[in-house]
């Protein structure tokens, strides 16, 4: 993830040259209106490398961090995932992603049983 402007050029270097593309997304931020925006110049500079790349497979990853601190905490971990795509914000993310397919994770990355779930969920993705 490129994190500042002046960042993003390297960013697009690597998304072209790696095999793997993830990009943190701190939900507890989807409600700042700033954030969101520069989540999308992200996602969209991010597409544009993958596009552009030589890989033939294109994928994003998105992970969806500090779940504990957002609107969605009292949801179960189960069902994460499923609610964050029906939130317009997420949604409208996650639709913007032509010519590239895009996952969305969820986790607490600072609890270790929720980062194992993710990591599963992501190499079991991998594998499919």
């Amino acid at each position: 993830m490129p994190g500042t402007d002046d960042r993003l050029d390297d960013w697009r270097e690597l998304v072209a040259k790696g095999d793997h593309v993830f990009y943190l997304l701190n939900i507890s931020r989807t409600d700042d209106a700033g954030y969101v925006a520069a989540v999308r110049t992200d996602l969209k500079a991010t597409i544009e490398a993958l596009n552009k790349s030589s890989k033939g497979r294109k994928r994003i990853n998105i992970i969806a961090s500090h779940v504990d601190q957002s609107k969605w905490n009292t949801v179960d971990v189960a069902q994460v995932n499923n609610v964050l795509q029906e939130d317009p914000v997420i949604r409208r993310m996650y639709e913007s992603m032509e010519g590239v397919k895009g996952y969305v994770y969820s986790a607490n990355l600072t609890d270790p049983a929720s980062f194992k779930r993710l990591l599963q969920s992501i190499v079991d993705d991998l594998q499919a």
